[in-house]
């Protein structure tokens, strides 16, 4: 059978337009891989972060009504968050010729990091630093990547790929002074009539311990309210000031000496007689030779 060449053409027209439909409603196939790069080449799948925490010794503990279990010390942390590495986006799109937009959105639950957009199909590898992104990261939400490219007709194809975060802690503790020598820290507070600290003393031992200068050393002062006789309040004095001395030896800490204040009056507030009846250091750095 002859069939016309006009005929021919035109068959070839109609099933390259049918192709076409077929194409605009298939979306293009879409891959995506994230890893961690480092100097040398890619390693482990996860973004480093660096944290390095300031943990600042408070310079009197809390009142006992506001103690809680574990609340006892006090401290106020200052975090800072940086990367320490950078990310490496690798896109793959097959399957369709037509490709004229590619875009790879960087987010944190619903915050978006950073957009990257191209035209063409992508490239096969990103690099990425969340230090050149626009937000700052959260090292407790995982990272989401998203690849969409979209194509001539208009269909989109998407794939999404999911990173933790690697956190590497660096913690510092600190004192609550601008200068470690002459720093005073009230470390513990005292009953009515008690040479017993309220729970939390013994917690801001280990934290004082940590903050001290390498060769500082301490002298204790011991506390009374002044309510009652001079002598029993001169004795709880006395006896506070060694209690915390003895736990503050036990931690490693070298006590110069103990010393005890007497208030020249009674407070009237509940809450200043309470700070009255304490036990405090004051830092010496370095440590005088005696």
């Amino acid at each position: 059978m002859h069939v016309s060449l006009r005929f021919r053409w035109s068959l070839l027209a109609l099933l390259l337009l049918c192709a076409g439909v077929v194409r605009a409603g298939t979306p293009p196939a879409v891959r995506l891989n994230v890893a961690g790069l480092a100097e040398g080449g890619i390693e482990e799948p996860y973004l480093s972060l660096t944290v390095e925490e300031d943990i600042v010794l408070s310079a009197v503990p809390p009142l006992p009504s506001l103690l809680f279990e574990r609340t006892g010390a006090s401290t106020t942390t200052i975090s800072r968050v940086s990367g320490s590495g950078s990310l490496r986006i690798m896109p793959v799109a097959w399957g369709q010729i037509g490709i004229q937009e590619w875009r790879v959105t960087v987010r944190q639950g619903e915050r978006v990091l950073e957009t990257l957009r191209g035209d063409g199909i992508p490239p096969p590898a990103i690099d990425w630093s969340p230090r050149e992104g626009a937000g700052a990261i959260d090292y407790r939400v995982p990272l989401e990547f998203r690849c969409d490219v979209f194509d001539s007709s208009g269909a989109q194809g998407t794939a999404i790929a999911e990173l933790g975060t690697h956190v590497v802690a660096r913690r510092r503790h600190r004192l609550p002074c601008e200068e470690a020598a002459g720093c005073r820290v009230t470390v513990a507070l005292f009953p009515f009539g008690s040479n017993q600290p309220f729970p939390g003393a013994t917690e801001r031992v280990d934290l004082l311990h940590s903050a001290l200068p390498e060769g500082a050393c301490v002298t204790v002062e011991g506390g009374c309210d002044g309510v009652g006789s001079a002598d029993r309040n001169a004795r709880l004095a006395r006896e506070r000031g060694e209690m915390l001395a003895t736990l503050l030896r036990r931690r490693g800490i070298s006590v110069s000496t103990v010393s005890t204040r007497v208030p020249p009056m009674v407070a009237e507030s509940p809450d200043a007689r309470q700070y009255d009846r304490a036990a405090t250091v004051i830092v010496e750095s370095p440590c005088p030779r005696r």
